[in-house]
């Protein structure tokens, strides 16, 4: 399959969701877009009104990764 290029949106400094308590949250995971404009958006998402969020980049192999929910 080989290497990947995958992306994560996070609010730094940004409390963790209760379960539940997030429309945007399906729960415990890692959750990963293969598209930086989604991941940039969720993390504009998580730090509403404010300039504290990232986006970080990966180059995966998925056969590392095992169990893969899609």
């Amino acid at each position: 399959m080989g290497d990947e290029t995958w992306f994560r949106g996070e609010g730094v400094g940004t409390a963790p969701n209760e379960q539940g308590k997030n429309l945007h949250d399906f729960g415990d995971g890692l959750y990963l877009s293969d598209k930086e404009d989604v991941a940039l958006q969720y993390a504009r998402l998580r730090a509403p009104g404010d300039n504290s969020w990232q986006v970080l980049e990966a180059t995966i192999d998925r056969q590392s990764l095992g169990k893969v929910l899609d």
